[in-house]
């Protein structure tokens, strides 16, 4: 559930999140557009650079972000709280497996899924809980790596807890729920879907 240290470090590097930010992150938010909204979780914050970019894209959202590793939530409450960062003020971060959220049943119109799934070996049960803490009708929206993205070289360096293809994605997104209004992708999976 917690990244290896290299890819920690990776990760948290101000190159890898300047890149993400502007190729991955710009590619997801410009395929889920307005489908983020109202009050929102985000699995797998990380450091918060993805809870930043979120609340600035989507500035009248209220979002809860979470993540397993407990330094990682607390590198993310230590983003700069002044008028330049004011996304960060109305961040909620917290603490938490997202196979046991701590949530209430249909807390969330949206939950947001980015990079998150492939650290957890039980991500089905991650994705049930999904569907649990979400409200009838709401939105998962989810960006996360496919099992040709993991070639030998990938997976030396950064083994994924869980693999899944495209087609298993969409199997158990289906299972916990939802209807896939868009989905995208092999390597790299984008999908929006609605709770039943």
């Amino acid at each position: 559930m917690e990244m290896s240290r290299l890819e920690k470090f990776f990760v948290n590097s101000s190159v890898y999140n300047y890149v993400y930010a502007k190729t991955l992150l710009a590619r997801w938010q410009q395929f889920v557009g307005g489908a983020i909204h109202d009050k929102v979780l985000e699995i797998g914050c990380g450091r918060g650079k993805t809870s930043l970019f979120l609340k600035k894209q989507y500035p009248t959202i209220t979002l809860t972000s979470l993540d397993y590793d407990y330094a990682q939530i607390e590198l993310a409450k230590q983003i700069p709280q002044d008028a330049a960062n004011d996304a960060a003020n109305s961040i909620t971060f917290v603490q938490g497996d997202a196979t046991r959220l701590s949530f209430r049943s249909a807390s969330f119109d949206t939950v947001v899924q980015i990079m998150a799934f492939h650290h957890i070996s039980n991500y089905k049960d991650a994705m049930k809980e999904t569907a649990r803490v979400l409200k009838k009708g709401g939105t998962f929206a989810m960006l996360d790596l496919g099992t040709p993205f993991f070639n030998r070289l990938v997976h030396f360096f950064f083994t994924p807890e869980a693999v899944f293809t495209k087609e298993e994605m969409l199997d158990e997104v289906q299972k916990a729920g939802f209807i896939i209004e868009k989905e995208q992708g092999r390597r790299i999976l984008f999908i929006v879907a609605k709770k039943k």
